[in-house]
């Protein structure tokens, strides 16, 4: 989940630690409790139409609010879906271009683009993402098998992504790798060992998991590390909790302006240097005057607190399934 592009940005916009931590795990828990009331649908469409072959399962709540609702409920409830989907698709887009534009083509096939151009680019990317999402979308019969594509593919790239928050030896060439060796075990499994549909999900799963993390450890020791410097940069601006940007300021990273966000600075690249130049303090000292303290409780906390909300929920549907089982 966290591996999509939209994720980060999400999280980001928020004033303070407390309300990103809040804001993006309360709307996924909320979005679990709304699985349940989708679920009580699908048994209420069962009670009204029964097992019939000749209705498409894809179909049957569409079919339940023509003939349910009233007729402006029904243009309320076309008008809600439509609006998920297309914010859905509407944030997908913005994040796929700004991440190409800014992370591709500005600093790899055209450094010196100005303003105009990196617009233009960042539109074509946008249509460009649009229309390879609709071509993907007619190669799905059913809303499960399009559930278990992306059950497959977009954990490839959470491998490499945990790995760099995770883990300061990780390396590109271990990215690299783990990203290939989970896609060749996602292939092995679906190609070799025929594991399909729900049943071989489970099992796929475990195999690339285990395939790409095995290989990015391996691959990240045998290859030589990321530049110390730059891997203390990334790890400071990701730790320096809100509030104490002033030492994002003293360690050299740029103030984007208007949008109260900090970028890498750019100097000395490769350079293994723990100091910086014009008398600037020391990495490591900057680490140490980090005050995370507050932020280490919270996550204590809300550990405990989500793991008691998560059980709950699952002892609640358990409860209610077996209310709702026949006798």
């Amino acid at each position: 989940m966290v591996a999509q592009p939209q994720i980060l940005a999400s999280t980001a916009a928020a004033k303070t630690e407390m309300d990103g931590r809040v804001g993006f795990v309360g709307g996924m828990i909320l979005k679990r409790l709304m699985t349940v009331p989708w679920a009580l649908t699908g048994i209420m469409a069962i009670a009204l139409y029964g097992y019939n072959e000749s209705l498409d399962p894809d179909h049957t709540f569409g079919l339940m609010s023509a003939e349910l609702l009233p007729v402006g409920c029904v243009g309320l409830m076309l008008a809600c879906v439509m609006a998920s989907v297309m914010d859905n698709c509407a944030i997908n887009m913005l994040s796929f271009s700004g991440i190409y534009t800014n992370s591709i083509h500005l600093p790899i096939l055209n450094p010196k683009a100005d303003e105009k151009r990196l617009l233009l680019v960042n539109r074509v990317s946008s249509l460009v993402f649009a229309i390879i999402s609709l071509g993907l979308s007619f190669l799905f019969t059913d809303v499960p098998a399009a559930m278990r594509f992306l059950w497959q593919t977009v954990p490839l790239m959470g491998i490499p992504w945990f790995f760099a928050i995770l883990w300061t030896r990780s390396n590109r060439w271990g990215a690299i790798a783990s990203f290939l060796a989970a896609m060749a075990a996602s292939i092995t499994a679906k190609v070799y060992f025929h594991w399909e549909g729900d049943a071989g999900l489970p099992y796929t799963i475990t195999l690339y998991l285990t395939s790409g993390i095995v290989v990015g450890i391996v691959v990240s020791l045998l290859t030589p590390p990321e530049s110390p410097r730059r891997t203390k940069q990334f790890f400071l601006l990701l730790k320096t909790p809100i509030g104490q940007e002033h030492l994002l300021r003293e360690a050299g990273f740029r103030e984007v302006p208007g949008n109260d966000t900090f970028e890498m600075p750019l100097e000395d690249v490769a350079g293994d240097s723990d100091s910086f130049e014009h008398g600037a303090p020391s990495l490591d000292s900057l680490f140490d005057r980090i005050d995370n303290r507050r932020s280490r409780r919270q996550s204590i906390f809300g550990f405990v607190a989500l793991l008691f909300v998560v059980l709950s929920l699952i002892i609640g549907i358990l409860i209610l399934a077996d209310w709702l089982a026949p006798t």
